[in-house]
């Protein structure tokens, strides 16, 4: 669970940086981003563990990158069959998904069992999710009173919130608002994490 909590990929190890500031607008949408980025991880760390026996050491990174490219594309297609919508206001950020530093990060093999990637994978992925959802729970709520989530049985998918509705703070909703939240969070982090070592002294 290092990756999900103590090693968050975004807030502490400051990976995925750009959907987290562009994307996080609505909670969907985090939500979102956060599954296909996990489902790309989790197999592209399978897959290449699977492989890494029978491939030369030279070729592992150049077939890890091609398994996260032909993965990303197949969830990127998945996504706009299913999701057009909110796939178009994802906008590049899901094929971008190959290029995120969270999913390049680290050689598949280096001597660990394919279970062990694939939990470590989930650990992280899990982590990229909840941070997403966490900035975007907070710069939504603040900048426009409202949780957008999934549609419902009739339900819009939308939760309002009294006070925050009617004097929203839009500036939350804009670039500046995704810079804060994000900065707010990684120093709220940090000082977590100082204070855990502090007592293990």
């Amino acid at each position: 669970m290092k990756g999900a909590l103590r090693d968050n990929p975004v807030l502490a190890l400051a990976l995925g940086l750009c959907p987290s500031l562009a994307i996080t607008t609505q909670a969907v949408n985090a939500i979102a981003m956060g599954v296909a980025v996990l489902l790309v991880l989790v197999c592209a760390r399978l897959v290449s563990g699977l492989l890494d026996s029978v491939l030369l050491e030279r070729s592992r990174a150049v077939v890890h990158i091609l398994v996260v490219a032909i993965l990303t594309t197949g969830v990127y297609e998945a996504m706009g069959s299913l999701f057009p919508a909110l796939t178009r206001s994802l906008g590049i950020y899901v094929p971008l998904i190959a290029f995120n530093c969270l999913i390049l990060d680290g050689t598949p093999g280096e001597a660990r069992g394919v279970g062990r990637l694939a939990l470590d994978a989930l650990g992280m992925g899990i982590g990229f999710t909840l941070a997403l959802l966490l900035i975007a729970v907070l710069r939504e709520a603040l900048g426009a009173g409202t949780i957008t989530l999934f549609p419902l049985a009739g339900w819009s998918g939308v939760l309002r919130i009294p006070v925050l509705h009617d004097a929203p703070l839009r500036v939350m909703t804009m670039s500046v608002g995704a810079f804060l939240t994000l900065g707010y969070l990684r120093a709220l982090f940090a000082w977590i994490e100082l204070r855990r070592r502090e007592g293990r002294t």
